[in-house]
């Protein structure tokens, strides 16, 4: 890999683990803390979504809306961290459709 950034969702500054998860994605998802569609649906970089989760995650966090929706609900503290952003540039020369194994392998 050529570049990669990490980042961390913080509420201390203003930011919202839905509006995040929304333009990561690439869509609309609505935010039960501001009350607000986060819709980015519009966007075309995206090659590929999906939703990982611990082997003993409950499944209905399948859904990234509930997922980050929970997230935010359940933290109290005005300077939570609801998550961790991590951006990898890859190289061109690998094909789009190969990406998806690449994030995947462990």
């Amino acid at each position: 890999m050529r570049d990669i950034s990490i980042s961390i969702v913080k509420g201390s500054n203003g930011q919202s683990a839905v509006a995040s998860a929304a333009y990561i994605s690439g869509e609309k998802l609505f935010c039960e803390r501001g009350m607000k569609n986060k819709d980015y649906s519009q966007k075309k970089e995206v090659t590929a979504k999906e939703v990982m989760l611990p082997s003993r995650a409950p499944p209905e966090f399948m859904d990234r809306e509930r997922l980050w929706n929970s997230v935010e609900g359940n933290e109290k503290r005005f300077d939570a961290r609801y998550a961790r952003k991590i951006v990898a540039a890859l190289p061109r020369e690998i094909p789009k459709e190969d990406y998806r194994g690449l994030v995947r392998k462990r």
